[in-house]
């Protein structure tokens, strides 16, 4: 409920104010965050075309339009946050099932592309391992999230996105071990690491 948390705390119209303020900069820094986790999905989308497999290619394809589903949910709820900010919490668009949406397709996504960091067996030792852990974090953690999702249930989802940061923190060491490694061995056959 925006208006709860609108008035969260705030016993004066200044604090009212300011905290609409600070939550339409939050808006408006979740934009770029959009982009990139969009990005994110689609490069690791991108990669599974390249795998020798017709159903994981399959499946990266799913999970590049999955992927861009939720970034675009993601989109219409900023929209009507921010909608619901200017009008004192009554905005145009009903924001929750927006926000659900979002969440299903991310943890959507991150299931679909987990196969891929599990079928990306042509590393060396060190990458085949960070790309193993991946794989297993984003099942880990898409699995009770997409449970969240369709429970409806707050806290559990609260708990569940949280649990992506840990997902996330593995794929940022593998894509900057990935990056590193790459540039060490040039540009090469690009199926080589695929």
């Amino acid at each position: 409920d925006v208006r709860a948390i609108l008035n969260a705390g705030a016993r004066t119209d200044d604090e009212r104010a300011a905290n609409r303020h600070a939550m339409r900069w939050m808006q408006y820094w979740d934009f770029p965050f959009i982009a990139a986790y969009v990005a994110l999905f689609l490069v690791v989308s991108r990669q599974g075309t390249l795998l020798d497999s017709a159903a994981l290619r399959l499946i990266a394809h799913l999970a590049m339009l999955s992927g861009l589903a939720a970034g675009l949910a993601d989109v219409l709820e900023d929209i009507a946050i921010l909608q619901a900010v200017s009008a004192n919490g009554m905005g145009a668009l009903t924001i929750g099932p927006i926000g659900w949406a979002k969440w299903g397709l991310v943890f959507l996504t991150v299931f679909l592309e987990s196969p891929i960091f599990l079928a990306w067996t042509r590393l060396p030792s060190t990458g085949r391992i960070l790309a193993l852990l991946t794989g297993v974090a984003f099942i880990a953690v898409s699995l009770p999230g997409i449970h969240s999702v369709l429970l409806h249930a707050d806290s559990y989802l609260e708990r569940t996105a949280g649990w992506l940061f840990a997902a996330f923190s593995l794929l940022a060491i593998f894509t900057i071990w990935w990056f590193v490694h790459s540039l060490g061995h040039g540009t090469g056959d690009r199926k080589s690491v695929v």
